[in-house]
């Protein structure tokens, strides 16, 4: 009997041991998990994403809690803190052209500790229950889109026109309670623009519906969750083709004889008009 032979049960187990792939409504999350979430993102085919310029976060969160881990720091001149688990686990995007439309992205996630650290409880995170609820959030992120906005972006609404790969983009937005400025138009859900205060540019933000979650100390430490549905990039370029129509011959001479008709008749009473004395303005 060869090695092969002999090494091939304990390859069995071993592959029969491992996670399997879940794709599921709802996933289960533990106390430093680390998964990898995979997604699908479909984008018009006409659209080019140049490299480093985009990107795809993950995280699990509920209201103001991120459960991610992450770092606290501070920008400079400021007295807010800024937590990195919001942003940290994402996947950088590489040069994508338009000979593809759809592709399948992973993005590793690291689930806190219980209970979290002290600093993420001084600064207000909250520490996690199991049994408790939360959410996977999928966001894509699109750098300096160059909007030119038709009014305030504190408050209202209006339209604004945007750059994506050099293809042009207009839509209506609607600055909400919170200052974000959520687009609409077409078959676009869940897009907005934001200002980033550190590269004082605009970026275009998309979320794939938020996925839920759920803390159990049973779950695996180790996973892979497939997002079932694709995450959209429905952008619709506004420069669209003039539609074209082409007369019939019988038709253009149709038309070229009431023209004629129409100049003579013009000309004839214009004549008489000017024979006779002019009539005052009504």
């Amino acid at each position: 009997m060869g090695k092969a032979t002999l090494l091939l049960p304990l390859i069995l187990v071993v592959l029969l041991s491992l996670p399997a792939p879940v794709s599921a409504d709802t996933f289960e999350i533990k106390e430093g998990g680390s998964y990898l979430v995979l997604v699908d993102i479909t984008k018009p085919l006409n659209m080019r994403l140049y490299e480093g310029t985009w990107e795809i976060r993950a995280y699990f969160y509920d209201g103001t809690n991120c459960f991610t881990v992450g770092d606290w720091w501070q920008p400079s001149g400021s007295t807010d803190w800024i937590y990195s688990g919001w942003y940290d686990h994402k996947i950088i995007g590489d040069d994508w052209g338009p000979e593809s439309s759809t592709r399948t992205f992973q993005i590793p996630v690291t689930i806190v500790s219980h209970p979290r650290p002290a600093e993420d409880k001084s600064h207000g995170m909250q520490d996690f229950m199991y049994g408790q609820s939360a959410t996977l959030r999928l966001r894509l992120l699109i750098q300096d889109v160059k909007p030119t906005f038709s009014g305030s972006t504190s408050e209202g609404s209006g339209s604004v026109s945007f750059t994506v790969g050099g293809v042009s983009y207009r839509y209506t937005y609607q600055v909400d309670q919170y200052g974000d400025i959520n687009l609409s138009g077409q078959d676009l859900v869940n897009a907005k623009l934001d200002y980033d205060t550190s590269s004082g540019e605009y970026r275009l933000v998309i979320d794939h519906d938020d996925v839920g979650a759920t803390f159990d100390e049973q779950a695996q430490s180790t996973d892979t969750f497939i997002i079932s549905t694709p995450l959209y990039v429905n952008l619709t370029s506004f420069t669209s083709p003039e539609a074209t129509y082409t007369v019939p011959p019988d038709l253009q001479i149709v038309l070229s004889v009431v023209s004629v008709l129409a100049a003579v008749g013009a000309g004839a009473y214009l004549g008489l008009r000017k024979k006779s004395e002019e009539l005052p303005l009504e």
